[in-house]
């Protein structure tokens, strides 16, 4: 609880948490204001007038939107605007607009209220997203993965060549939910096959997040995050996140960044952005200390947080880019996809975040967006209004929604041998002495496959136990950014 009884700012303090409560104009968050803190807010009437707005609020946003009861929205707006409730009631009225990809309706209807909502992001962020110019966006389903079940959750691997995923309902499942793989050979996505050694028959099992190695896959059961290492005979057992990670009764979303020294994922805790843990999830990062264990988790703050849902965070290998969804955010009505840049070395400097667009985003749940390491897609997935069940889908990014161009080395590691050996491999900026990737071959064949920054200096070690560390041979420049 907040205390009022300070004297020079209590004024600014009773402000800053009646609009807490009144954020979502709910009467049940506003009754509680006024049970706790009515008889020191000396803007009774405030409340009183709020709590009218909220009940016909409550009324009008189970509706659907009847061009018959134009006037009465109208009406609220005008009396609920700039508040974020009036927001909702305009997204209504242009709700089949937006459904039938009516674009300029949808537009020409918002500048008619325009004046109400001078003050408002979210106005100005749908509209931005409406205003912009057409983009050449291509939906494509992966027939070869998909079925007459249920398949959801994406996870690509750096490299573009494996892609994991989640799914029910499927013939060939063994659990609840199962984990399935599918790779890329002659540009076509072969048959989804079930991931070996790593799915149960009592459990549900969702990939998160794979390493850009592809030795590490974060995953999560009951509310927990948790990890498997890929071994020589195959995905090692689950194991958990420490208590600093997972805190409370449920942590998802997770996404590893290139590097590995940092884990972002949504939950709701202490620190959340707003008074209220109802439909409030927040997005957070771990970083993992110098002697590689997981601790400090951070809030990335209210640039990105809202007090409603914000989660599915996904940073490209770029380390600056970040896709995420949002209920906060100006959108097409449920979660839309936003896109933000992290501006300097912490983590809750962001940029404004950038709504998709038009052809993204829906009136739906957009969420769990995976990019490619190249930036030209993003995979998602999603149910048809002719099923229940969701495919997946790529789709291809507009350019100025795309993240930064980054480089890539691939290469096998070898014994003395000639036979493929599972080693560290550890790459060291010359310039800042800062180690910017550790990484591991694949065990089986030796592969490896890393993402780095362009037009910069790096050296290399590589180190396995019983074995002659191999460092510094030579070094690794790359002057240009490339695509892989």
């Amino acid at each position: 609880e907040i205390s009022l009884g300070l004297v020079g700012s209590e004024m600014c303090i009773r402000d800053s948490l009646y609009t807490m409560y009144s954020e979502d104009l709910r009467v049940s968050n506003l009754e509680k204001f006024q049970t706790k803190y009515g008889d020191i807010f000396q803007n009774s009437s405030k409340i009183e007038n709020d709590l009218v707005l909220a009940s016909r609020f409550e009324d009008l946003k189970d509706r659907t939107f009847d061009i018959k009861q134009n006037e009465e929205f109208a009406q609220f707006i005008k009396d609920a605007a700039p508040h974020r409730a009036a927001f909702q009631a305009l997204l209504k009225i242009i709700s089949e607009d937006l459904k039938n990809k009516n674009w300029s309706n949808a537009k020409l209807t918002m500048k008619k209220y325009q004046s109400y909502f001078e003050k408002s992001n979210l106005y100005y962020q749908l509209f931005d997203a409406l205003d912009a110019p057409n983009q050449n966006v291509r939906l494509t389903s992966l027939d070869a993965i998909n079925s007459e079940g249920s398949e959801y959750a994406p996870v690509i691997s750096a490299d573009g060549k494996t892609l994991f995923f989640c799914a029910k309902y499927r013939n060939d499942n063994i659990g609840k939910e199962d984990i399935f793989i599918s790779r890329k050979e002659n540009n076509q996505w072969t048959p989804a096959k079930m991931l070996p050694g790593i799915n149960s028959v009592s459990a549900s099992e969702a990939p998160e997040a794979i390493s850009v190695d592809g030795t590490q896959m974060m995953m999560f059961q009951n509310g927990q995050l948790c990890f498997s290492n890929q071994t020589f005979d195959g995905w090692s057992e689950l194991e958990f996140l420490p208590r600093s990670v997972n805190a409370t009764v449920w942590q998802a979303d997770a996404t590893l960044t290139s590097d590995g020294r940092a884990l972002l994922f949504a939950s709701s805790r202490k620190d959340i952005v707003g008074f209220t843990k109802n439909n409030n999830l927040d997005i957070y990062v771990a970083l993992k200390n110098e002697e590689g264990k997981w601790q400090d988790v951070i809030n990335l703050g209210q640039q990105i947080n809202t007090p409603f849902l914000d989660r599915s965070p996904f940073l490209h290998p770029d380390m600056q880019t970040l896709y995420f969804s949002s209920t906060g955010h100006g959108g097409f009505g449920e979660m839309d996809v936003f896109k933000t840049t992290r501006l300097d070395d912490t983590w809750t400097n962001w940029s404004t975040p950038i709504n998709l667009g038009r052809e993204i985003n829906t009136s739906n749940n957009d969420w769990g967006y995976k990019v490619s390491t190249d930036g030209e897609t993003a995979y998602f997935s999603f149910a048809s209004e002719a099923s229940e069940n969701e495919d997946i889908y790529q789709v291809d990014l507009p350019q100025k929604m795309r993240p930064l161009a980054v480089s890539t080395i691939s290469g096998t590691l070898k014994d003395s041998y000639n036979l493929p050996i599972d080693a560290e491999i550890i790459i060291e900026d010359l310039e800042t002495g800062k180690i910017v990737s550790e990484l591991k071959s694949n065990p089986k064949t030796g592969e490896f496959f890393v993402v780095l920054p362009d037009n910069r200096k790096y050296s290399y070690y590589i180190k396995k136990k019983d074995y002659f560390p191999i460092s510094n041979l030579s070094l690794i420049h790359i002057s240009e950014p490339t695509r892989p």
